[in-house]
């Protein structure tokens, strides 16, 4: 049933719950009411759930509706991550970042250059390995990982 399943319906769902109508979503997407409308009874269809309780005056989430707007955030989330990397990618940063790092190489420096990667790049995937002595050599010449050129800048210094 996720094949009939698009982010705009995801999109509209997120933005009811948060605006708390189905007009006021319309409004925050520039969308007619009956638009709001036909995406949710598409996406109520489709998936077989009944996400708003309408009995009332404004559209309640039913228990699953709850359940479904927490994980239809994720794959929003997800899916602007995904566009974010493609982005970076295109721009010329490299897709993943395999870091192997010395076991001498102190924590805080090194935790310290992760987070100001993080907010240069918070898209990058990173992954890093402990290697044993000569070993982040070893990785780096292999091509496992970038480490070799890194990993000098957190030498200790004296």
């Amino acid at each position: 049933m996720l094949g009939t399943l698009s982010l705009d319906q995801l999109r509209v769902l997120v933005t009811i719950n948060a605006t708390g109508s189905f007009s006021a979503a319309g409004r925050r997407l520039n969308r007619a009411q009956s638009a709001i409308s036909q995406a949710v009874a598409t996406l109520e269809t489709t998936q077989g759930v009944v996400v708003f309780d309408r009995s009332g005056h404004r559209p309640i989430l039913t228990e699953m509706g709850r359940v479904l707007v927490a994980q239809a955030r994720r794959v929003l989330s997800g899916a602007a991550q995904f566009g974010a990397l493609a982005a970076a990618i295109r721009d010329g940063v490299e897709p993943e970042l395999a870091v192997a790092i010395d076991p001498l190489v102190p924590t805080g420096a090194f935790i310290k250059s992760l987070r100001a990667l993080e907010e240069q790049f918070p898209h990058l995937p990173v992954s890093f390995s402990t290697e044993g002595l000569g070993g982040r050599r070893a990785a780096s010449a292999s091509g496992r990982c970038l480490a070799g050129a890194l990993c000098a800048a957190f030498r200790p210094t004296r």
